[in-house]
């Protein structure tokens, strides 16, 4: 994890609701590829169906659920793809 002090700019947002993702930020780092199943799991809030794999991370069914600890919205980078999941509709329109 590291934390992005920084703030960035909001005035040309597509919603002005997006303004609260502009930072600071908590930042967590893989180096594990995501492929689309993987976003299709990450959508699935609160539904693990990992539950019987032991073998898998997130069996829980907690895995990327327990950074709405910290946060309401998350935002994933990868495969050079943005994914903002907002499930209290905060920050972008749906």
């Amino acid at each position: 994890f590291a934390f992005d002090a920084r703030s960035h700019a909001i005035d040309q947002l597509v919603d002005d609701r997006a303004k609260i993702l502009q930072g600071p930020a908590l930042l967590f780092m893989s180096s594990k590829s995501l492929n689309t199943e993987d976003i299709k799991l990450i959508q699935r809030l609160g539904d693990s169906i990992k539950r019987s794999d032991f073998s898998k991370c997130g069996r829980f069914g907690i895995g990327l659920n327990s950074f709405y600890q910290v946060t309401n919205t998350i935002q994933l980078l990868t495969n050079e793809h943005l994914h903002i999941f907002d499930p209290m509709q905060m920050a972008v329109a749906f």
